[in-house]
């Protein structure tokens, strides 16, 4: 998404409080700050995250928009029934959260204090974005939306397009055209991220296509530790 994207989609302006719990090193992180300091607003970036400061942060900066990993929202469920701020009288209103498959029961519960999660799917490359709003996800849970600037394909291990309840991993197409300096270009190149379901619907959306996980749950750490990345989002 542009940087010009981001107020529009998530209503920002140049009174809101943007926090970011993230560093900056990520691209989603990064970009958003500036999107929001294009428009003259503040920014607050945390150092790094700790459940605790975060709440903390939102109460006192009064903070409008955020932007988080679901990693985060399962550290901050464990402390919200004993240490959640008296947020009544803050004006948090858009909590867009990205970069992972969000377990069900984890947004449900992060949902009970009200519709303000907006969810995304995209990469760094920029060749597509999909986007759901809290009322589209409660209408269809675990979905994360419909495509904006490209098209969807869920395909199979030989390539091919899977039927409709089939599971696959997701490709888009159509978006902005990049290449890799190490790999060769490809006509058409599409970009692969995630296993996923196709979409019930007929049109270029996954109003009810869920993320299921990534193609490969174990990560080798540049140490040579295992990270079993389903197990970290949900323990």
């Amino acid at each position: 998404m542009r940087l010009s994207g981001f107020p529009r989609l998530w209503k920002t302006t140049r009174e809101s409080v943007y926090l970011s719990p993230a560093p900056l090193y990520h691209t989603a992180p990064l970009r958003s700050c500036m999107s929001v300091q294009r428009l003259g607003a503040t920014v607050i970036v945390m150092e790094k995250f700790e459940p605790r400061d975060a709440l903390a942060a939102i109460e006192r900066h009064r903070v409008t928009h955020s932007q988080w990993v679901p990693t985060m929202f399962t550290r901050m469920l464990r402390l919200l029934p004993r240490t959640a701020p008296a947020t009544t009288s803050v004006p948090f209103r858009f909590a867009v959260h990205a970069a992972a498959p969000c377990p069900r029961l984890i947004k449900e519960q992060m949902m009970a204090g009200g519709p303000i999660l907006y969810e995304y799917y995209g990469a760094t490359e920029g060749n597509g974005f999909v986007h759901i709003t809290p009322e589209e996800w409660l209408a269809y849970p675990g979905s994360v939306g419909r495509a904006m600037g490209a098209e969807i394909h869920i395909v199979g291990e030989s390539g091919e397009e899977v039927e409709t309840g089939a599971d696959g991993v997701v490709y888009l197409s159509g978006g902005s055209v990049f290449e890799y300096t190490t790999i060769p270009a490809r006509p058409g190149t599409r970009t692969t991220n995630r296993a996923g379901r196709p979409p019930v619907t007929s049109d270029t959306s996954m109003q009810r296509a869920p993320l299921l996980d990534r193609p490969q749950d174990v990560h080798d750490h540049f140490r040579g530790v295992n990270i079993y990345l389903r197990r970290s989002r949900t323990s």
